[in-house]
């Protein structure tokens, strides 16, 4: 089982909780010694407090918010000096990546361009190639009986 929580032991320990967490937290006690150390540390201070204290009203302190100290006018300068030359390094180096981006965006819109000339070349190849086959055929076409007879002879 799990070490209980500080919230659950002090709800074990002024028994403000349902009775089943409770007898869960007390099984719990039975078994883990450093629950059981914590619970019986709470348990004789919470005593003390109460043998000590004769007050009826519970004392509440009221604590001022720790005081900042102020940064020196020297720190603000130095600080500020600081931020402006970030600020100016991150201008210089956005317009540097700015150039370099509209150096390499030219140089893709030129290699589309030779590819779309290439692909242009390959496809009027093709196309030659085709008509070239085409009146090939249709040649064959015209003399095959001229072959056939001349072939014939010369078997």
């Amino acid at each position: 089982m799990k070490c209980l929580k500080p919230a659950e032991m002090m709800e074990l320990l002024y028994g403000e909780t349902d009775p089943a967490t409770l007898q869960k937290g007390r099984e719990h006690l039975a078994q883990c010694s450093k629950c059981r150390n914590a619970y019986w540390q709470l348990k004789d201070t919470r005593d003390w407090l109460g043998k000590n204290d004769n007050r009826e009203q519970p004392v509440i302190f009221i604590l001022p918010p720790p005081a900042v100290k102020k940064p020196a006018v020297g720190l603000k300068i130095a600080a500020a000096a600081i931020l402006a030359i970030l600020i100016g390094a991150g201008g210089f180096y956005a317009a540097r990546f700015q150039k370099q981006t509209e150096t390499l965006l030219a140089h893709q819109q030129q290699m589309e361009q030779k590819l779309e000339n290439a692909s242009f070349r390959i496809q009027e190849t093709n196309r030659n190639q085709y008509m070239m086959v085409l009146a090939l055929k249709d040649y064959l076409d015209k003399n095959y009986q001229t072959r056939k007879v001349s072939y014939e002879k010369f078997r």
